[in-house]
């Protein structure tokens, strides 16, 4: 499963073991044992990856292959917009924070990962 983060400074992508539905379990154990309330709702979410990264041409193949709901769209001159459909959770209906969760074929998953971790090793201007 492919879990991604999205937090006020960024996000955080990483690969998951577990289903979705053990996660959820999980997630909903603890929100009871917290008393913290959660919304899920199935839906797209997106990120984005620099346009350049070596293994993009290779993505575009294993989606096509595999019929995969993942669009990948050029953002602008830099960068390119990966769709996908998942899981939305977060603390409150509308929330810019939380947590998506989408199954989908492993070797896309796996390369999704490797090209986000490709992309953070990028050294931008802006981190000056």
């Amino acid at each position: 499963m492919l879990k991604l983060t999205y937090t006020e400074t960024g996000l955080h992508l990483e690969l998951v073991p577990e289903s979705i539905e053990e996660w959820l379990h999980l997630r909903l154990t603890l929100s009871l044992r917290t008393s913290q309330l959660f919304h899920v709702e199935p839906g797209p979410a997106s990120f984005l990856l620099p346009a350049n990264l070596p293994g993009l041409n290779r993505l575009h193949r294993l989606i096509n292959r595999t019929g995969q709901e993942i669009t990948i769209t050029p953002a602008d001159h830099h960068s390119v917009e990966i769709s996908l459909r998942g899981i939305w959770i977060a603390s409150a209906t509308h929330e810019a924070e939380g947590v998506f969760v989408a199954t989908i074929d492993r070797a896309i998953e796996s390369l999704l990962f490797e090209l986000w971790q490709m992309s953070e090793m990028e050294i931008s201007p802006l981190k000056y």
